[in-house]
């Protein structure tokens, strides 16, 4: 089983980031650990296929209730990849314990002991600080073996390159329908995106998904929006490469 959480981090300038990590429950181990500028459902996707792409799918996936998790989209996410969603349920937090023992570690390991100013070196340091996480420092739980040596013998079935894709086309953050206004445009998320006039009056299908915003109209896609306004006008195949690809 795997956990995710988020966790808030201040800078050195007085700016806030979000830890998104994702640690394997039986090894302690980080099978992935990104920062972001926002808590956004989008991000904690791309943390989480990063883990399922690098390591392995786990069989039961944890995660908070917060927002960025508990809006759907995670379990939609789960569900397509036949992984049974355990969510964090209040009377009975279920692994929170660990998570909260990992994020002091995270504390004082990494964002105490470096002092960043950015979130630019504090991408450049994760690499080093998960090897020391899963490769150096010893497990309590585990009798002081490393996270890595726990994992040695496990059988690995990461993410393949077909899951991949169909995850990239079929899961969505949003999927609403509008109809076109007579300058061809739509109104989605207090923006508006031009379809085209000969749209006019019909009505069509907004999706967001990892690709961007799209829209459909009676099945058969129409266009796609790459420049993902919806989200802090991130170049979504830009994360997408980043993170996966």
């Amino acid at each position: 089983m795997y956990h995710a959480d988020t966790m808030e981090i201040t800078l050195g300038n007085g700016s806030l980031i979000y830890q998104i990590s994702v640690e394997d429950d039986y090894s302690r181990g980080y099978m992935a650990l990104c920062v972001f500028p926002k808590k956004l459902s989008f991000f904690v996707v791309l943390t989480i296929l990063r883990a399922f792409r690098l390591h392995s799918k786990p069989e039961l996936f944890h995660h908070d209730n917060g927002g960025e998790y508990d809006n759907g989209v995670v379990s939609r996410l789960l569900q397509m990849l036949g992984i049974v969603d355990v969510p964090t349920e209040v009377e009975n937090p279920k692994g929170n314990g660990k998570k909260e023992r990992a994020h002091s570690q995270d504390r004082k390991y990494f964002y105490d002991k470096c002092q960043f100013w950015d979130i630019e070196s504090v991408e450049k340091a994760i690499p080093e600080y998960i090897r020391f996480r899963n490769e150096s420092k010893g497990q309590w739980a585990r009798y002081g073996k490393t996270a890595s040596a726990v994992l040695k013998d496990a059988e690995a079935k990461p993410l393949t390159d077909e899951e991949l894709e169909r995850v990239i086309q079929e899961l969505h953050f949003a999927n609403v329908e509008r109809k076109v206004k007579q300058n061809g445009k739509v109104k989605f998320e207090g923006k508006r995106y031009h379809v085209g006039r000969k749209m006019f009056g019909k009505s069509v299908e907004i999706k967001v998904t990892l690709r961007g915003v799209e829209v459909w109209h009676n099945g058969a896609f129409i266009k796609r929006w790459k420049y993902w306004k919806y989200v802090l006008g991130i170049g979504a195949d830009y994360m997408l490469k980043k993170y996966l690809l």
